[in-house]
């Protein structure tokens, strides 16, 4: 019918970086989600919080702050609902809008 929908969300993360959020229709066309661009330096510790000297042992990193941090990496990883894209980039799920009605994208 040529009807237009604005949608407004709050933005986080490297607002700055124009391809750092992407947007997709989904369930049947009646929600919008909002993917963030995770950079890749956030999946890994030593790039965090090491001094790049690091490398895991078989049984995890000797320091007990990267022990943490990457338990906590993984865990989160796994709690959100990610996509990888070809570029290697992760694409976490921050927000999702319902709509009233189904939109034809």
């Amino acid at each position: 019918t040529g009807d237009k929908l604005l949608v407004i969300f709050p933005m986080d993360g490297n607002v700055l970086d124009v391809d750092g959020n992407q947007f997709e229709f989904i369930d049947d066309n009646t929600a919008i989600r909002r993917l963030g661009k995770v950079p890749k330096e956030r999946e890994n510790c030593v790039a965090l919080i090491g001094d790049g000297k690091e490398k895991p042992t078989k049984m995890g990193y000797e320091s007990v702050d990267l022990m943490v941090v990457d338990a906590e990496i993984r865990k989160r990883l796994q709690a959100n609902h990610y996509q990888r894209d070809p570029n290697g980039y992760i694409w976490e799920v921050r927000a999702t809008l319902q709509l009233p009605f189904k939109c034809d994208p």
